[in-house]
């Protein structure tokens, strides 16, 4: 199950008004194709999913003098996390839809969200729905998948939740995830289990970024009798491992 969110920021909901003396500056779609070297924006950094830095400050030469700078707990369960690092800020996703954005110089906490959970949520999806690989920032949005089945966006400088919108309902179809969200060409890309469990239908939707308003839904290929395979062969994959793209050029 694969599931799409255009991110028509500036239509719907308008986001929180930026605070005069805010220096944030929102992340485009070109910064993502081509981050600064110091920056690191999605789960591999790239679309290609490299996971490489071209940062040369440290080398073979050097390595060795590196020494612990500062450490901070984060919440208290499995976690398998990629931070984001943008402007000086690391925003980090944790266990049971936890994200916390703290000063990559001074680990000095800035902001957390904890997303309040229904009853009996985890009992219906299983607990290894708290687990999250990643997160995504995209324009003044840090954007996630939720335990209980919605996509939701958070205001990157303060924490607040600007916008969420409901994929499947968690006690009809639970699927579940354990990778994030990526972004390419304004739109959230995300994936959902295709365990038995998760239910034969899934869907791919556009949203606008704005409000989190449903736009375009279809079906995809998770029906009775077709295949999820992933190149390890599993049929889980697909909400293991976060996407990735490639240029149509």
């Amino acid at each position: 199950m694969v599931v799409t969110l255009t991110l028509g920021v500036g239509f719907g909901v308008a986001l929180p008004a930026q605070d005069a003396s805010s220096t944030f500056v929102p992340v485009t779609d070109e910064m993502l194709e081509n981050p600064p070297a110091s920056e690191w924006l999605m789960f591999r950094r790239t679309h290609d999913s490299w996971g490489y830095s071209p940062l040369d400050q440290i080398d073979r030469q050097n390595v060795q003098q590196l020494g612990l700078a500062w450490a901070r707990e984060v919440e208290v369960g499995t976690s398998e996390i990629t931070p984001l690092a943008y402007n000086g800020v690391l925003y980090i996703p944790s266990f049971e839809d936890t994200i916390e954005a703290v000063d990559s110089t001074t680990g000095d906490f800035i902001w957390r969200y904890t997303r309040e959970q229904p009853e009996g949520l985890y009992a219906q999806v299983g607990f290894n729905a708290k687990n999250n690989r990643n997160i995504a920032i995209y324009d003044r949005l840090i954007l996630n998948n939720s335990d209980d089945n919605h996509a939701f966006a958070l205001d990157a400088e303060t924490g607040e939740l600007v916008w969420e919108t409901q994929i499947l309902d968690w006690e009809v179809n639970p699927a579940t995830h354990s990778s994030g969200p990526i972004v390419a060409d304004g739109r959230v890309i995300s994936g959902r289990s295709c365990r038995p469990w998760g239910g034969p239908e899934s869907c791919i939707m556009r949203n606008s970024g704005g409000s989190g308003r449903c736009r375009r839904p279809a079906s995809s290929a998770t029906r009775p009798g077709a295949t999820c395979r992933s190149r390890s062969g599993t049929t889980s994959a697909p909400g293991w491992c976060p996407a990735t793209t490639r240029s149509s050029n």
